[in-house]
């Protein structure tokens, strides 16, 4: 069974302990599953709807998953910020901000008809869609998205205005 280990911060191929069907007021092909990660020997509860997958693949409830972006988030938004974490959790921190910076690309591309990320960013301000500490935070990623996305000649990180 697929399942996320959270001490071994991926997903492995567990142990099935045991499994129970169970049944909630929203669904009634439920199956409720202990598992234990081949790697660390973590224990882990998983649950399984009624859709087949192949490989068969169970969505961990405990030890309870980190917050997974809202379904209101845009898909691309959410892809992009999904990334982030996973660059995030793999300590590779410039990958992540380069990721961010790519989830505010699609917002500024999604509420402005600006083409760089610079100008959205003001367009974004001066029509008060977003306020001035959160300008100033998009503008502090944008400069190390920046950093993080392209190379000097010379072999150095240097930012490149947009």
């Amino acid at each position: 069974m697929l399942i996320e280990c959270h001490s071994c911060e991926a997903v492995v191929d567990a142990k099935e302990l045991c499994t129970n069907d169970a049944e909630s007021q929203f669904m009634t092909d439920l199956l409720v599953g202990l598992y234990q990660c081949p790697s660390c020997s973590a224990s882990l509860v998983g649950i399984q709807t009624g859709e087949k997958a192949y490989p068969p693949k169970a969505e961990r409830v405990w030890p309870e998953p980190k917050s997974k972006f809202h379904e209101s988030i845009p898909t691309t938004v959410r892809k992009s910020l999904d990334d982030a974490k996973r660059c995030f959790n793999a300590k590779v921190y410039s990958a992540t901000a380069v990721m961010c910076g790519k989830a505010i690309e699609f917002i500024v591309s999604d509420k402005t008809d600006k083409k760089n990320l610079f100008q959205g960013l003001n367009e974004l301000k001066s029509k008060e869609i977003i306020d001035a500490r959160l300008y100033e935070w998009s503008e502090a990623l944008r400069k190390e998205r920046n950093i993080g996305a392209h190379v000097s000649v010379s072999g150095l990180y240097e930012p490149v205005l947009f």
